[in-house]
C-alpha cells in the first residue's frame, strides 16, 4: 500500500521529479488463475483511490494471470463515483509459439 509518510519510497520519486512522476497503481500476478480481481485486490483499489497521498484518485492495477489457456493481462480502473470496477482484458502470447 502506498504511503504518504515523508520517508517512503512514492513520495520521494515524486518530490525528486519535480511532481511530474506519479503513482498510477500497482500490479501482480495470479499465478494459477485468471487475472480477475479477489476481494482483497478491490480493497487494494478502494484504499488507494481514497489514499490522498497517492494523489491516484482513479488507479491502475495490472494483474497477470495464468489459466489453463495461457497467460492473460487484464488492466483495471478504479473511477471516481463509480459502483464497479471497469477493465480491459488482453490475451498474451509467446511469439515462439507462432
Amino acid at each position: 500500500m502506498l504511503s504518504s509518510e515523508p520517508n517512503s519510497i512514492q513520495v520521494g520519486v515524486y518530490q525528486e521529479s519535480g511532481r511530474l512522476h506519479t503513482y498510477l497503481g500497482d500490479w501482480h500476478t495470479h499465478p494459477d488463475s485468471g487475472p480477475g480481481l479477489s476481494r482483497r485486490d478491490r480493497n487494494t483499489l478502494r484504499a488507494i483511490a481514497a489514499e490522498a497521498g497517492a494523489r491516484a484518485p482513479e488507479p491502475l492495477m495490472v494483474i497477470i494471470g495464468s489459466p489453463a489457456d495461457g497467460l492473460t493481462m487484464a488492466v483495471w480502473c478504479r473511477r471516481v463515483g463509480a459502483r464497479r470496477t471497469a477493465w480491459l482484458r488482453l490475451k498474451m502470447f509467446d511469439y515462439a509459439d507462432r
